[in-house]
């Protein structure tokens, strides 16, 4: 049995539309599908089959949509502060909105009412569940669609999503506030519930978060950057971090390499540093003073790669060809070369090869190593190196050298 587990976060909840458009093209099919918040909310959207539904609303809809004009300073509140670390801070702030009644989440039902249909959903040959919290006692409420009738389906959507904060969600005769004060998270619940498999989309969002019950059946896909606040719904923002959550999700699940862009083959790395000419290694050596009678090669490896993945901070268990990436992210990321599209390393190194071409020289690679499949050039160490050392480590002396002697035909002043 298969089941996915959504975290709540808020405004970043995009990026598991994206993650679940990802799964069901590499032909995942889900026996239940478990959400807490803004999890919740898109968990019963995908459970009744309506995933593009939910794409429209994170694509069309900002804080006006959601919220009234009087409790936008509560928001921003919730953005400055809200983390797994500083929920305290909130205190006072959620205590005084909760006694003047709670922020208003009219219009977060009506969106319910409008797009999440109770009887399709319970219909539906995907489970569906969700946790929220009973107030003031703080006890869970984890329910699935046994537990449901057609008459509270949406009371148990909003009970999840009621963040602190909001006005508490009435079923029966108990009040609920968000599942996150309980478990934002829910994996663990999906093994209790009979899954042998449960894949877990994480948000990095608000709330509590238990460990793993049992690493072996669960997997984690989490986001590849920051998401934005919880509380700022942003039309230009969701659709960004639906990509995100697609291409994050490939990435993961094809074991593919690359931290910020997406590669569709792995890279040649020690074959291109290799091939790298002598003149090259023994430029890029001279601002770390290196010993003297020391080999090109024995330099390039021994000293001239390991410092420059300290300055891209590579764990000590990266190898060349994770250097060799981590070197094309920096430079593409550096002139802001777009993330979303399937990358081979060559490609991207072309892509940043014309971005930096000098108008006035004619571009060349600089370093001829035929290390890729079809024949193109890689010049990725010298035309990267500089960008990271330039400002600690490179004097002008040695730029104007470098540039006089057309090693590094890149960098700017």
């Amino acid at each position: 049995m298969l089941g996915l587990a959504l975290e709540g976060g808020g405004a970043k909840g995009a990026y598991e539309i994206g993650a679940y458009r990802a799964l069901t093209e590499l032909g995942y099919h889900f026996d239940v599908i478990c959400g807490v918040s803004i999890g919740a909310i898109n968990a019963a959207l995908l459970a009744q089959g309506d995933c593009e539904k939910a794409a429209e609303f994170w694509e069309t809809t900002a804080n006006d949509d959601l919220f009234s004009e009087e409790d936008k300073g509560f928001l921003e509140i919730i953005n400055r502060q809200v983390n797994l670390n500083t929920l305290s801070a909130l205190k006072e702030n959620i205590k005084a909105a909760l006694e003047n009644g709670g922020i208003d989440t009219s219009k977060i039902r009506a969106f319910l009412e409008q797009n999440i249909d109770p009887q399709r959903l319970l219909e539906s040959p995907i489970d569906y569940g969700m946790i929220a919290v009973a107030f003031p006692e703080l006890q869970p409420l984890i329910a699935y669609k046994k537990d449901m009738t057609p008459e509270n389906v949406l009371d148990h959507v909003l009970a999840s999503a009621s963040f602190p904060g909001f006005q508490p969600t009435v079923i029966g005769d108990k009040k609920y506030l968000d599942g996150g004060l309980y478990d934002a998270c829910p994996y663990n619940e999906l093994l209790d519930y009979g899954c042998d498999e449960v894949i877990a989309i994480r948000l990095n969002g608000f709330g509590i978060i238990h460990p793993l019950r049992d690493k072996q059946k669960i997997r984690q896909i989490f986001p590849s950057e920051q998401l934005g606040p919880v509380m700022r719904f942003d039309p230009a923002t969701s659709r960004r971090n639906i990509q995100m959550g697609y291409y994050d999700t490939m990435r993961f699940m094809r074991e593919l390499p690359g931290q910020l862009y997406y590669f569709s083959e792995k890279a040649d790395g020690f074959a291109a540093f290799a091939a790298l000419p002598e003149n090259a290694i023994k430029a890029a050596g001279i601002p770390l003073r290196l010993p003297e009678g020391l080999s090109p090669r024995r330099a390039l490896f021994e000293h001239i790669l390991p410092a420059v993945a300290a300055e891209l901070r590579l764990p000590r268990e990266a190898g060349y060809d994770d250097l060799l990436l981590a070197l094309l992210e920096h430079r593409a990321e550096q002139l802001g070369i777009g993330r979303f599209r399937w990358y081979t390393p060559a490609q991207l190194q072309a892509v940043i090869a014309e971005s930096t071409a000098l108008p006035e020289e004619p571009r060349r690679p600089l370093l001829r190593c035929r290390c890729w499949d079809n024949g193109q050039f890689c010049c990725a160490f010298l035309s990267f190196l500089p960008p990271f050392c330039a400002i600690r480590r490179f004097d002008a002396g040695y730029l104007a050298l470098a540039r006089k002697r057309a090693i590094i035909p890149i960098l700017s002043s």
